[in-house]
């Protein structure tokens, strides 16, 4: 997979690449610390907080979605994981949030859509949504459709939850879950 979406081109790696994916693994679940302090870490290796976003920043999102098509799929086992399960059926579920993001410079009116509050204008700050469909027994992803950036007006839950349908298992019965939103008709 590295090979398909090419290496950094800048300077050389201090640290192998598979160590790299860890201190992202770790970062994403740490509640505190830069990404920088969960490579030194993971890794041992004096690195920079800025050379460590750096090489964040050389992974573009399709090196996400094709890590995504590798490692989200159903894991639950009818006989090990019971509750995983309705009669026959693989129980799965879909549901969306969306999270404010700081103010930064890239973060500006200009740079991105911004969601309209109650009152009609525009939010204070920048909103990130995403909707995830997983399986509901073992809490297992099966795919995760994040609001695209730049494409000059948000995307609200159910439009980011529809790309998830293609993901729901074809081989075999599969009862779907959704909040109240889900049971409205399309416009």
């Amino acid at each position: 997979m590295r090979e398909k979406f090419g290496r950094s081109t800048k300077g050389d790696e201090k640290v192998p690449f598979a160590t790299f994916v860890w201190s992202l693994v770790l970062h994403a679940l740490c509640a505190d610390g830069s990404l920088g302090k969960h490579l030194r870490t993971v890794s041992g290796t004096m690195i920079t907080d800025a050379a460590a976003q750096a090489r964040r920043a050389g992974l573009s999102w399709a090196w996400f979605l094709a890590l995504f098509d590798q490692v989200l799929r159903p894991l639950a086992q009818r006989k090990t994981h019971p509750e995983s399960f309705y009669h026959t059926m693989r129980v799965i579920a879909v549901d969306g949030s969306s999270w404010s993001l700081r103010n930064t410079p890239n973060n500006t009116q200009e740079a991105a859509p911004r969601h309209r509050n109650q009152k009609g204008g525009s939010a204070a700050f920048l909103k990130m949504s995403c909707a995830v469909l997983l399986e509901v027994g073992t809490h297992q992803p099966l795919a995760v459709a994040c609001e695209q950036g730049g494409l000059g007006r948000a995307e609200g839950e159910l439009t980011l939850a529809r790309r998830l349908l293609g993901a729901i298992p074809r081989d075999e019965d599969t009862l779907l879950l959704g909040d109240r939103l889900y049971g409205c008709g399309r416009n």
